[in-house]
């Protein structure tokens, strides 16, 4: 009924099969453990530009890029620990890094766990030793991606917020986005929730209650992203003229590495977890 399958090709890819549903996924472990497909029967629902994820020196642009020790960018790329200052990119780095190949599981779903650990390289950035799963986990029209953070450093609280970056290929004439909340940047329209991409959009809301985002994609289908409790915004954003809209679920808001708000602070041996799951529903038979 479901399968798990590494393909061996495309940054140690791993293809997950629910076989009564006909529904896929895959994920490049090496390339930051992205999600780069997901498609539930049909059609394919994630934007991917290959030409990026091919370019080990450039951000892949599409799937669905893991968000960690930030999300956001960083005043001046920098944040400091005590007198301290480092630097990081935008979203962090666990998305540009090779992950492992944990275990996989086809008991009730079709399942691959992956992780990533600290070393030298995210040191120089982050001095805080850390664990990483990401359990990618699909059934029927759903795939559903947990987390888990664990800090391993001595002696020290690690501060860290965490998120998911997924493109959702659009119509952008007709796609339009319902989502319930305070927004807390930029603007949006305020007609029943809904908001288009007429031109450049970007904003963030603050969740409030359970109601999930929905993003209508103007192909004859609609997708919702529903994140727990954890995560305490949602980012929309889509460039002028692009063919994709983004709805991304982040614990914190750019910066919190030096504003503090909403950064989650891990004791030694303390771990968090979240989950969220994006659904495929038709429009029509």
């Amino acid at each position: 009924m479901y399968s798990v399958c590494a393909e061996n090709k495309d940054f140690n890819t791993i293809a997950l099969e629910d076989r009564i549903s006909g529904s896929t996924a895959r994920i490049a472990a090496e390339r930051g453990g992205i999600l780069t497909s997901f498609c539930p029967g049909w059609p394919e629902i994630m934007y991917l530009d290959t030409d990026t994820f091919y370019d080990t020196t450039a951000n892949v642009r599409g799937g669905c890029p893991v968000l960690f020790p930030i999300c956001g960018r960083l005043k001046d790329k920098t944040y400091y620990i005590g007198d301290t200052a480092y630097t990081m990119e935008i979203h962090g780095f666990a998305r540009s890094m090779p992950w492992k190949v944990l275990s996989g599981n086809t008991a009730g779903a079709a399942e691959v766990t992956l992780y990533l650990e600290s070393d030298e390289r995210t040191r120089r950035q982050y001095p805080f030793d850390f664990r990483l799963e990401y359990t990618y986990s699909l059934k029927g029209d759903v795939l559903a991606i947990r987390q888990k953070t664990v800090n391993t450093t001595d002696g020290r609280d690690m501060p860290m917020s965490f998120g998911l970056h997924p493109y959702f290929r659009i119509d952008r004439e007709k796609a339009k986005v319902f989502l319930h909340g305070a927004t807390v940047f930029g603007e949006r329209e305020e007609r029943g929730g809904a908001s288009g991409f007429e031109g450049f959009t970007e904003f963030i809301v603050e969740k409030t209650g359970d109601e999930p985002p929905v993003l209508d994609t103007g192909l004859g289908y609609k997708v919702s992203i529903s994140a727990s409790d954890i995560y305490k915004y949602y980012v929309v954003w889509s460039p002028e003229d692009a063919g994709f809209a983004c709805v991304e679920p982040w614990t914190a808001l750019p910066d919190a590495q030096n504003t503090k708000e909403a950064l989650i602070y891990l004791k030694p041996g303390e771990s968090r977890a979240g989950e969220t799951k994006i659904r495929f529903t038709r429009l029509f038979p």
